[in-house]
């Protein structure tokens, strides 16, 4: 019997690989549920104070979208930081879960992103 090693992906890794890549992505804010804040990643630091471009204000209760431009995100307001296009995938499919909880939101976009690989094959 073998077995798969797997490789644990440290967070500032994983934020440098969307800096360097210049990816959208999206927020999600602690004491702000029903808000997102979604944009280019520009910049972050030890404490995970990020600098966006292109940055928009996003409300998912309305879908109501307020460009915010270049704007400094301090790190102790961050719940989730995902990928935008992954966030599509996972509002898709849990069109209702705005006001979920971090690890509930973590496992939900998971489900997303499993159930729409198989379609695509």
């Amino acid at each position: 019997m073998s077995r798969v090693a797997k490789q644990m992906i440290q967070p500032v890794s994983a934020l440098f690989d969307m800096l360097k890549r210049h990816d959208r992505i999206q927020i999600w804010l602690t004491e702000r549920p029903s808000v997102r804040i979604e944009g280019i990643l520009f910049g972050f630091d030890e404490f995970m104070n990020l600098t966006l471009h292109d940055a928009e204000e996003i409300d998912t209760k309305t879908g109501a979208r307020v460009s915010l431009g270049r704007t400094l995100l301090k790190g102790d307001n961050i719940t989730l930081i995902m990928k935008a296009e992954a966030a599509a995938v996972a509002g898709a499919a849990d069109a209702g879960s705005a006001a979920a909880a971090g690890g509930e939101a973590a496992s939900s976009s998971s489900a997303a992103a499993a159930a729409a690989a198989p379609a695509e094959a």
